[in-house]
This record gives structure tokens, C-alpha cells and sequence, in this order.
């Protein structure tokens, strides 16, 4: 743009100053009119104004050169800022696509949990449902006795046929870094709390920060992999 309004403004002042020169001339000869030169001076009275007006010509040819090259910088520059501008274009495009795919993951995990959440109340109600029964915190003779009698079956059985009995249990879940195990566990009158794998009537003793195969009691199960557990939870 400033090498456009650069020329225009200098093909006007050539013109004018042309104007000016041919009006100055017209004065000067106005009242002259030769045919021939009678001399060296005259002359040079027509002369002088053709190499001016050659001179002009030329001045005008370095005006227009250098507003053609300004022109031409200025072009080049535009060139640069428009592939700079379709370069950020794109960037921010494939920026937008990334997010886009990074909010449907969030959304599917999102939906996931939610799953998870409905699949716990659920088991939670369940669980729950047994509350109308007359419920007792046995002692340890009647656990073992009721383990022996139920049979190794799944954990929510187990909680069923215990409360259906009138024996009051808690669903216990450990959390690992990596899954969870479930257990049965007893508030016993004449003990602590025991916990019992459903499936193998194996006893456990959990705490927070141990490596669950260790807290099996006679360890039968082996591992070269620690599995520690990272919370306990209790659903009564």
C-alpha cells in the first residue's frame, strides 16, 4: 500500500513539474518564431529544454523502478503473513480436532464410571435388602460353622444366605493399585473383625499398605509381584 500511493504520488509531481516547464517555455517563446538557427545561442534556446524534458523522462523511468520494487517487497511481505496466517489456521485446527478426541474419551470414560456407580447401587440395595431381618453379631464358632454349612459360593450368596440366617456380615471390597478382591466380613462378640474369601474360605487379615497375598493366612498363594492394597471398603 505505501509503495503504490509512493508512485502515484511521484507520476504526479513528474507531471506537474513537466506542466510547469512546457507552461514556462510557452512564456519564454511565445513571442519568437524561427526557422533556422542564425546562431549557436538560439541554438541552444531548443536545446537545453529537450535534454530537460529527456532528463524528466529518465527521473520518471527511476521513480517507476523504485516504486515497482517497493511495490514488489510489499507483495512478498503479504505472501509471508497470508502462509503465516494459513500455517496458525491449520495449527489451531489440528489443536481443535485433539480436544475434540480428548473430550470423547472423557466422555466414555465419564459414562463408564457412571455404569460402574449404577452397577454399586444396585449391589448396594441388595445387600441392603436383607436389613428386615432380625440381624446378630454372631460369635466365632457360628461363622465357622456357617462357612462350612454354606459352601464356597460367590460373595453376594454368601451375604444372602448369612442375613436370610439372621447373621449380620458386612460385603468388604479391597482396592488395589490394580482391581479389587471382595470378602465376607464378621463383627464377631468374642473377637475382632475376620474376613473370609466367598470362594475359598481362605482367612484374611487386610490393612491399608500390605501386600494382599501377605495377608493371607498361610499364604497360599505366591506371587513376585507386590499387590498392595490402597483402601478397604465396608458396606454393612
Amino acid at each position: 500500500m505505501a509503495g503504490e500511493i509512493f508512485l502515484v504520488v511521484a507520476g504526479i509531481s513528474a507531471i506537474l513539474f513537466i506542466l510547469l516547464l512546457y507552461i514556462n517555455l510557452r512564456k519564454k517563446n511565445k513571442y519568437q518564431v524561427k526557422v533556422s538557427f542564425k546562431s549557436d545561442r538560439d541554438k541552444r534556446g531548443y536545446v537545453k529544454p529537450l535534454i530537460i524534458l529527456i532528463s524528466l523522462i529518465i527521473l520518471l523511468g527511476i521513480i517507476s523502478t523504485i516504486g515497482y520494487y517497493i511495490l514488489n517487497q510489499s507483495y512478498s511481505e503479504l505472501i509471508e503473513q497470508k502462509n503465516s496466517l494459513e500455517n496458525l489456521l491449520i495449527n489451531a485446527d489440528n489443536q481443535l480436532i485433539e480436544k475434540n478426541i480428548s473430550l470423547i474419551n472423557f466422555q466414555t470414560q465419564l459414562s463408564n464410571y457412571q455404569n460402574i456407580i449404577a452397577d454399586n447401587n444396585t449391589k448396594l440395595q441388595e445387600l441392603k435388602s436383607g436389613d428386615e431381618y432380625h440381624l446378630h453379631n454372631p460369635t466365632f464358632n457360628e461363622v465357622m460353622e456357617f462357612l462350612e454349612n454354606n459352601g464356597k459360593t460367590g460373595i453376594f450368596k454368601m451375604i444372602t444366605n448369612a442375613k436370610n440366617q439372621g447373621i449380620r456380615c458386612a460385603y468388604v471390597q479391597i482396592r488395589l493399585k490394580e482391581g479389587m478382591y471382595e470378602l465376607i466380613g464378621f463383627n464377631i462378640i468374642d473377637h475382632d473383625m475376620i474376613y473370609f474369601e466367598p470362594e475359598t474360605h481362605y482367612k484374611v487379615n487386610p490393612a491399608i499398605g500390605t501386600d494382599y497375598f501377605h495377608c493371607v493366612e498361610g499364604q497360599p498363594y505366591s506371587s513376585y509381584d507386590e499387590i498392595l492394597i490402597v483402601d478397604i471398603l465396608f458396606i454393612w
